[in-house]
């Protein structure tokens, strides 16, 4: 197998951080290494935020690139180049918050590489709340930056004519972010009987899903959420402990929540669901592990020797 010359590129707007973290380097084998000269690299590394000149040199490229997807790229303007790249298929393999096809699409999502997990972090999800009164907690949390999908206002607003909303973000902000910024959005979700978490666009391509979910259910609140699962997210997450938004009909929403607020024993009932499902760990630790050693393998075995 050949050794693989990875070189980031479209990420310095949106994910600075990513060319520094291990998400791609924790696959490396002996010999693979990341370069900062295109020429002398046989992979791209193609992040969301791709300005025109590096568009050119991507397009130029004619070795191995790989695709990247945490936006939904098709949705925000910013992530113009890289949604063309995605729709046009113009890659040779892709990975992230997609669906997946082993090697050549690796579901990789944010809510993989956005905490540490180890084997019992999801059994202690749902003992925790199987320990808890939900009853004795504040009714919900939203914490954003911002409505890019024009979602999350209209849900507030028919929400907060339930209860007060907790906004420690820029969105709706009427509190301080001190407590979030320091102990993290699980700790502090816990205070919390809902989490609103919906994604910006919701399900904006197929396998699109984001850390906010993960979240949600780490945190133990019962989550008010906007995108689809898939078969893989099924069997981490367990869909029937999560209020799915309908855009088309939010008064269900308002009634599904109502609903569980105004019956303690139903409320009770619904919280104490297990948040995950068994086997979650092995599917995120073994399965997708394994898919992306795959796919990274797989490069290795298609590069040019030098």
């Amino acid at each position: 197998m050949s050794q693989i010359r990875i070189k980031y590129i479209g990420f310095d707007i949106g994910y600075p951080d990513f060319k520094d973290d291990d998400v791609v380097t924790r696959f490396f084998k002996e010999g693979d290494m990341v370069v900062e000269n295109i020429h002398d690299a046989n992979v791209l590394i193609v992040g969301n935020f791709i300005t025109p000149p590096e568009m050119q040199q991507i397009m130029g490229f004619s070795k191995c690139i790989v695709l990247y997807i945490a936006e939904p790229v098709m949705k925000f303007q910013m992530c113009y180049y890289a949604g063309e790249l995605y729709k046009r298929g113009k890659y040779h393999y892709l990975f992230g918050c997609v669906d997946n096809k082993p090697f050549s699409r690796v579901k990789f999502p944010l809510y993989y590489t956005s905490f540490k997990h180890s084997p019992d972090v999801f059994d202690k999800a749902n003992d925790y709340v199987k320990s808890c009164d939900p009853t004795k907690k504040r009714f919900a949390t939203l914490i954003s930056r911002h409505d890019s999908g024009n979602i999350r206002e209209p849900i507030y607003k028919f929400l907060v004519k339930i209860g007060h909303i907790t906004c420690p973000g820029p969105l709706f902000n009427n509190c301080s972010n001190e407590e979030v910024n320091r102990i993290g959005n699980p700790e502090y979700i816990k205070q919390f009987i809902f989490n609103i978490c919906p994604e910006n666009f919701g399900a904006s391509h197929s396998g699109y899903i984001t850390e906010k979910l993960m979240n949600a259910c780490l945190g133990g609140a019962i989550p008010i959420y906007y995108g689809d699962l898939d078969k893989l997210d099924e069997r981490v997450f367990n869909k029937n402990r999560i209020l799915f938004v309908d855009p088309k009909n939010f008064m269900g929403l308002y009634n599904a929540v109502k609903e569980l607020l105004s019956d303690s024993t139903k409320l009770v009932e619904f919280y104490k669901q297990d948040v995950f499902m068994p086997g979650a760990y092995e599917v995120m630790a073994v399965e997708m592990h394994a898919a992306m050693m795959g796919m990274m393998n797989e490069i290795r075995a298609k590069l040019v020797r030098p």
